[in-house]
């Protein structure tokens, strides 16, 4: 995350997303799937919005060219609202003018950071809270569903894979494929053969709600996202249209509920441990 004041040098702007939300405005109530997807797609994948914070004054030290940094160990608590339903939010702006309209900061001198989707999604997810955009003029609300959905296409879109988080209350069906991905299933188990700490793999198709995508169960030691980056890097080229890839680590919940059976892979081990 980036440190933002008033009279920053680079004023925050959003000039696409700020069209969008603009042609919202003027009817959301339409179903406009068209419209909704650029909004989404556009703050997923290109936006940097101003959050409003509180922090101390001793905690940021301010530069001669307008830039603050914070100090080490400097708290920073940003702004939330919240509905009559008593759900909170994160409202960001897309522009200092949006930010301007809440009547509270129209003179005031606001302590800002510039945030970008990955950030809010990092912020919202422990009380999985939600995003309001511009509350003042379109405000644009993003549930923490919708953040989560959004952030795993961001996923799959950009890597050809997405690490799976299922919970308690996820209704998914798992079993062996009717055809197994032969060449994609190869190029994986080439790519653990040389990795030495994956120990098995298990493969499995998933169904979620409409959508179907191959999970790959993984049982190994050291970097996790090393280790799920290499699978993808292997199995992405052999994905037939309209399937993803999710992965789990074993050591997980799920992951032991879903490496049932032989599996896809499995490292050989001698006497000695080579």
């Amino acid at each position: 995350m980036s440190a933002s004041s008033v009279d920053v040098n680079r004023p925050v702007e959003n000039p696409a997303l700020a069209g969008f939300l603009a042609e919202w405005k003027k009817a959301p109530a339409e179903n406009n799937s068209e419209l909704i997807n650029s909004i989404l797609r556009e703050t997923a994948l290109n936006a940097h919005f101003l959050a409003v914070i509180h922090v101390d004054e001793n905690s940021i030290q301010h530069n001669p060219d307008g830039t603050a940094v914070f100090q080490k160990d400097s708290v920073i608590s940003f702004v939330t609202v919240s509905s009559p339903e008593g759900k909170v939010y994160f409202p960001v702006y897309t522009d200092w003018k949006a930010l301007k309209t809440w009547e509270e900061y129209r003179e005031a001198d606001v302590q800002t950071l510039i945030v970008s989707f990955d950030d809010l999604c990092a912020l919202a997810e422990k009380e999985q809270n939600g995003v309001i955009i511009n509350p003042e003029t379109e405000g644009f609300v993003l549930s923490w569903d919708m953040l989560a959905h959004m952030k795993q296409v961001k996923e799959l879109q950009t890597s050809g894979r997405t690490e799976v988080t299922v919970t308690k209350d996820t209704m998914v069906k798992l079993g062996d494929p009717q055809e197994c991905p032969e060449e994609m299933a190869q190029a994986v188990a080439a790519y653990a053969l040389s990795n030495k700490s994956i120990r098995r793999i298990w493969l499995k198709l998933m169904v979620n709600g409409n959508e179907k995508s191959w999970l790959f169960t993984v049982d190994f030691m050291g970097d996790k996202q090393a280790v799920f980056d290499g699978i993808a890097a292997a199995a992405t080229p052999h994905l037939e249209k309209g399937m993803y890839i999710d992965m789990v680590p074993y050591d997980s919940d799920f992951g032991r509920k879903a490496a049932r059976g032989k599996p896809m892979y499995q490292k050989k081990f001698s006497l000695f441990g080579k």
